[in-house]
């Protein structure tokens, strides 16, 4: 992925706070969080950008605690209407732009908040504490129409579960939970559900609600591996495509894709991984995150010590498009805003530097910038 300029930075000293997601609105503007370590502990704080991710902040902690706890958020998300949210396993808030943070206490792990304007939308674990692995855990979606502040259950909930095993996946099973297409319409996601021991392809859970959740429509997701885990992107044309991922090891993940155009009735199963086997593509090195697909045809995947990759034809070939900060592992994204312009959060490199990289014709060509933390 060649640089045209960079922004911020270069030098390689470790920074004070390490980027790990972003919620960007445009290009240019949105806010990121931030893994902090505040005296003896490790905090998370969120700082907003204005100029492309160069700077952010002033940072404003979310929360703090012991090291290796899981006290704070794995997920970032946020309206334009200044509502904001960090979840997983817990959730904070913010009505103010991100200026206060407060915990709201919720059932079970959050594990996907997603929302548009004011309309917001919640998936929940129902996991009951202490619960064995592999035990059956329905998603709740709660929503909200006053952007968090107060939510309620949808009318009827989807019929699909989670194991305990997977509500609060590892670094290398990107999982997608819920995906929003509109005010009224969304695909819940759940992960395969065959422990992979067992060797054999599953279909991953889908159900699809046009009415807000008054009733839902089940459907599946084929996965031509045994998978742990399944990323969903559905385009600005409807078409929906699926990476399913099985047992990392290595640095190396058997991947499948599928594709749909008519809202998961029916799928096309497409490379590198098929039933009976894999072939040679850029798509099993790294580890599975996030997918964005910009058509039918079209779209992009990057995951923890992955490389950003890219197909044209529907998911049967992929090119690797190399990209800085593939040593340390972390939460790798990307998001394209139209057809032309999108960005690539990397991983942490090893002096914990995180890139931003960003694209204005489609991915053809990619410009790098080092965030930096304003002073508070």
């Amino acid at each position: 992925m060649p640089a045209h300029r960079t922004s911020g930075s270069s030098g390689t000293s470790a920074p004070p706070a390490v980027l790990r997601q972003v919620a960007f609105f445009d290009p240019q503007s949105g806010y990121g969080l931030f893994e902090t370590r505040p005296g003896k502990g490790c905090g998370e704080a969120v700082g907003r950008t204005g100029d492309g991710g160069a700077t952010f902040g002033p940072l404003v902690t979310v929360t703090s605690g012991p090291c290796g706890a899981a006290v704070g958020g794995q997920g970032l998300a946020f309206s334009d209407h200044g509502d904001g949210f960090v979840y997983g396993p817990a959730l904070f808030t913010s009505h103010d732009g991100g200026a206060r943070w407060a915990a709201v206490p919720e059932p079970g792990p959050v594990e996907a908040v997603v929302p548009l304007g004011s309309s917001v939308w919640m998936v929940t674990a129902g996991c009951p504490a202490g619960a064995a692995l592999q035990t059956p855990c329905a998603l709740q979606v709660s929503q909200s129409d006053d952007g968090g502040r107060q939510w309620h259950p949808a009318a009827t909930q989807p019929p699909v579960a989670a194991r305990s095993s997977a509500t609060l996946p590892e670094p290398a099973q990107g999982q997608s939970w819920l995906v929003r297409t509109g005010v009224d319409t969304a695909y819940v996601v759940g992960p395969p559900a065959a422990p992979t021991a067992s060797g054999v392809p599953d279909d991953a859970p889908l159900a699809w609600t046009g009415n807000g959740g008054r009733t839902w429509s089940r459907r599946q997701i084929p996965c031509a591996v045994p998978a742990l885990s399944v990323a969903l992107s559905a385009a600005p044309d409807g078409a929906l495509v699926a990476v399913c991922a099985s047992q990392p090891a290595a640095g190396y993940q058997p991947k499948s894709v599928a594709v749909s155009t008519d809202g998961g009735r029916t799928w096309a199963q497409r490379g590198p991984c098929r039933p009976g086997g894999c072939a040679s593509s850029p798509l099993t090195g790294g580890y599975l995150g996030t997918v964005d697909a910009l058509s039918a045809t079209k779209a992009f995947v990057i995951g923890p010590r992955s490389q950003l990759d890219e197909t044209t034809d529907g998911g049967a070939m992929w090119t690797g498009r190399s990209n800085p900060g593939d040593t340390a592992g972390g939460g790798a994204q990307v998001v394209f805003f139209d057809a032309r312009h999108g960005l690539v959060l990397g991983d942490a490199e090893a002096s914990g530097r995180v890139a931003i990289w960003h694209t204005s014709d489609g991915g053809a060509s990619w410009a790098v910038r080092y965030p930096q933390v304003a002073a508070g």
